[in-house]
């Protein structure tokens, strides 16, 4: 039999496959759902379709037949439902784009899961046609795209609303507002409401346009139950960038609410009893029962404590030696953010470090020091703690690489959770190392820089550098950081005097404080703030 089924051609010898069990009604089921979707086209946009694949290392490889010497012991395939070497991976597509790749540890659960949702999932969340469904409470929002706010579109929701936050973005209206008098047009409504019908009533901050055709925005802001602030900006130019901040603060036993427009402090008041609100907080982008502004809305940020800009907006050159900030106490709770763009990689290359005392002791007070590394190719973040985590050269965080010629967003948050502290990194979004922190400490007299003199500087720009330090602590007013020069190199060819120069000051003008922070006098033809010098030109 076998000799002439060999020589059919007709038949050959194959491995069966495996399939899903599907029985009569499982298939008529499907037939049945196929025809009841197939007009759908803007419905599919709200979908996004998430899988999961474990790949096995050690076996089986799926063969269920070998060559077997018969002087040889048997080999039998390995059986296991979970455990061994083990590769498990997600992934998740929408009409819009993919995400990256997600990968799943041995140790996953519930919250570790929602960790993977909130890293990977809500960017092309973000981009569903009419509203965004992005209702897990969240600890903050930190949304780098550009978008364009729709009617009655959740671009998300924060478990609560400290008495000291943040609230910063971008946008730009490109339409006349005088042909819309009498109009609102919403840009950003935050509410405490638990649903569409008391989201009017609960409100805790509106964004409006004013409906006089002024091209002025309207800031309303509930202080209590019973009082609201109303702040009218400058008139924005039409298809220009402006930047928004309003922000609270705790100061001298009371509260200061504060709004900035392109940096510009444009309003200032004191409120004796900042309120917080425990509720969780939806935000929309607009809200449904305005007219939304034709215009784009771009680097949200909504923060529980105060987003302190050591790098603004614009684009700055890291330089070796550059000391652009001091803080005279970084807490056991912040949240470090950034957008890098390099040029091109090395091996060990600074681009932050976050250092205790001056310059000349290098690496060993180091807190947070943020480097690019290239071995074998391979590109990825280096970070150091000094209390936390130390992660070497080979060890380096290689599954998240940054991309060369391309802006990255990375964050660095260590925030308490219950009794713990969890430490977390994520680049553009996604997280690639999260581990628990038994007693972080506070540290005092910290400088940052970008880049560090001790170490290779990288060949990168930085922009919209922020520390929020102590996440919103209520009873403690914390001190501001003290920001020099707002980080902004504006002679970035400074950069071929590194030999001669530390903190960009040179070195027979350097001094350091009591406290190691190190400051300079500026030499013949060099201008300066006291903490760093640039060239001058006539």
């Amino acid at each position: 039999m076998n000799p002439a089924i060999n020589k059919s051609d007709v038949f050959r010898y194959a491995k069966k496959g495996t399939s899903p069990a599907l029985t009569e009604a499982h298939k008529r089921i499907r037939l049945q759902w196929a025809k009841d979707h197939m007009t759908w086209e803007k419905e599919l946009r709200k979908i996004a379709w998430c899988d999961e694949k474990k790949f096995n290392l050690d076996g089986p490889d799926g063969f269920n037949y070998y060559w077997h010497g018969i002087r040889k012991e048997k080999i039998f395939s390995k059986t296991r439902a979970m455990g061994g070497e083990r590769l498990m991976i997600w992934g998740a597509f929408n009409y819009f784009e993919k995400t990256l790749i997600g990968f799943i540890t041995t140790k996953l659960n519930a919250e570790g899961y929602r960790n993977l949702l909130n890293g990977h999932l809500n960017d092309i969340l973000q981009n569903f046609d009419n509203e965004h469904n992005v209702l897990v409470a969240k600890d903050y929002i930190s949304y780098k795209k550009v978008f364009t706010p729709t009617q009655g579109s959740i671009i998300g929701s924060i478990k609560y609303l400290d008495n000291q936050f943040t609230v910063s973005f971008n946008l730009k209206h490109t339409t006349n507002f005088e042909a819309s008098k009498n109009i609102l047009n919403n840009v950003l409504y935050l509410t405490s409401g638990n649903s569409d019908t008391d989201d009017i009533d609960n409100k805790v901050l509106k964004v409006d346009f004013c409906n006089d055709g002024s091209d002025k925005l309207n800031i309303y802001f509930a202080v209590n139950d019973i009082k609201n602030i109303k702040v009218e900006t400058d008139r924005l130019t039409m298809n220009q960038w402006c930047n928004i901040k309003i922000f609270q603060r705790k100061q001298n036993g009371t509260y200061l609410f504060a709004v900035d427009l392109n940096g510009k402090n444009i309003k200032n008041a004191t409120i004796n009893d900042g309120k917080s609100y425990s509720n969780k907080i939806k935000v929309y982008a607009s809200n449904p029962w305005d007219i939304p502004i034709n215009g784009l809305i771009s680097d949200l940020l909504i923060v529980n404590g105060i987003a302190e800009y050591l790098i603004n907006d614009n684009i700055t050159s890291i330089v070796r030696g550059k000391l652009i900030a001091h803080i005279p106490k970084l807490y056991n709770e912040y949240f470090v953010s950034f957008d890098v763009y390099p040029q091109k990689f090395g091996a060990m290359q600074n681009v932050i470090d976050f250092t205790i005392g001056s310059y000349s002791q290098k690496n060993n007070n180091s807190i947070l020091g943020i480097w690019f590394d290239e071995n074998n190719v391979k590109r990825g973040l280096l970070c150091i703690s000094s209390v936390n985590f130390i992660f070497y050269q080979d060890s380096c965080n290689h599954s998240s690489p940054i991309g060369q010629n391309i802006w990255s967003n990375i964050e660095v948050r260590q925030t308490k959770i219950d009794a713990n502290y969890l430490y977390t990194i994520k680049i553009n979004g996604a997280i690639i190392f999260s581990e628990n922190i038994i007693q972080p400490k506070d540290f005092y007299h910290v400088n940052v820089y970008a880049s560090n003199t001790w170490s290779k500087s990288t060949n990168s720009s930085i922009k919209n550098f922020f520390v929020v330090n102590g996440n919103g602590k209520k009873e403690e007013e914390v001190e501001k950081i003290k920001v020099l020069s707002n980080g902004a190199v504006n002679n970035p060819s400074l950069a071929d005097d590194v030999s001669k120069v530390c903190d960009l000051c040179f070195i027979n003008g350097c001094n350091t404080d009591e406290n190691g922070f190190s400051y300079c006098v500026c030499p013949v033809g060099y201008s300066g703030d006291g903490y760093t010098c640039e060239r001058k030109y006539i």
